[in-house]
Parts: C-alpha cells; sequence; structure tokens
C-alpha cells in the first residue's frame, strides 16, 4: 500500500505523518506511469507502461477527461466513443444524457418518465424480469450489444 500524500509505503493516505509537510502536487497521481506529484498532462514520462486509459472527452490514450487538455466536448469520440454503452439505447457512442431517443425509466424500462418519477416495480436490465435490479439478479450476465451470456456490452468482443 502506498500513500497518495508522500508517495511512501506502510500507512494510508489518511494516516500519513507527513500531512503537514505536503507539496504541492503531492496527492496526485499520474494514469500515465502510475507515479505521484504529477498527473498525466505534465508527465514526464509520456512512454510509460500505463497507457491503456482512454480520455472520454477526446479519445486520445494516456489521460482522462479530467486531465484532458482539450475543450471539453459533449460526445466522446475516437477510442472512447466505441466503448461507452447508453444506458437509455443500449447503443454505442453516446451517453444517455446525449441519447437522441425517447426517455426510456432506469427502472421500469417503459419511455416517457425517468426512474425518479416511477410508480412502477422495478425491471431487472439483465434479465428483463420485474422484481429486482440487475445487481440482484441471479442469472447469468446477458450482453445488450450481441444478446450473448457471460458478458457485459461494455466488454463484447463483437
Amino acid at each position: 500500500m502506498e500513500c497518495y500524500v508522500c508517495g511512501q509505503s506502510g500507512h494510508k493516505a489518511r494516516d500519513c505523518p507527513n500531512r503537514s509537510q505536503q507539496k504541492p502536487g503531492a496527492g496526485k497521481k499520474c494514469y500515465v506511469c502510475g507515479g505521484f506529484g504529477h498527473v498525466a498532462r505534465d508527465c514526464p514520462n509520456q512512454n510509460g507502461e500505463n497507457t491503456e486509459s482512454v480520455c472520454y472527452n477526446c479519445g486520445k490514450p494516456g489521460h482522462i477527461a479530467a486531465d484532458c487538455p482539450e475543450e471539453r466536448t459533449s460526445r466522446p469520440t475516437g477510442r472512447a466513443a466505441k466503448t461507452i454503452i447508453c444506458r437509455n439505447c443500449n447503443k454505442e457512442g453516446h451517453f444517455a444524457r446525449d441519447c437522441p431517443n425517447e426517455v426510456v425509466c432506469r427502472n421500469c424500462r417503459q419511455p416517457g418518465h425517468i426512474a425518479r418519477d416511477c410508480t412502477n416495480q422495478a425491471v431487472c436490465r439483465n434479465c428483463n424480469q420485474p422484481g429486482h435490479f440487475a445487481r440482484d439478479c441471479p442469472n447469468e450476465t446477458v450482453c445488450h450489444k450481441c444478446g450473448q451470456s457471460g458478458h457485459k456490452a461494455r466488454d463484447c468482443p463483437m
């Protein structure tokens, strides 16, 4: 375990004996190299081993949206757009808030209202049966993209 404040091992940030001596940038972890004290956009090791992260804002690898140097977009682009699955229509490339389709309730899966205003019984997003949520579903996970069991849409090989 490494402390996010000082980068030393053996204690957590909340127990850090060096908290009062914290340097600017300390407590920040870089998603490119995994080092402490800087963020991805300021990483001195741009060829770091952990370059699999993809920004949901610009679609480029090596940083996350919070550290993106580009202007914030409302829709993801590039590789990121292909990994986003809309929770409203279950299609790739956009978030539910940007969905062009009619809003669908996440509780009962009926169109025209949202879960906060729903008076119907919950319907599981995994098996489409009423009475429980997907997190409590006794059935195997089913992909909403290809219909096969055993994986979620975001992990779909199709």
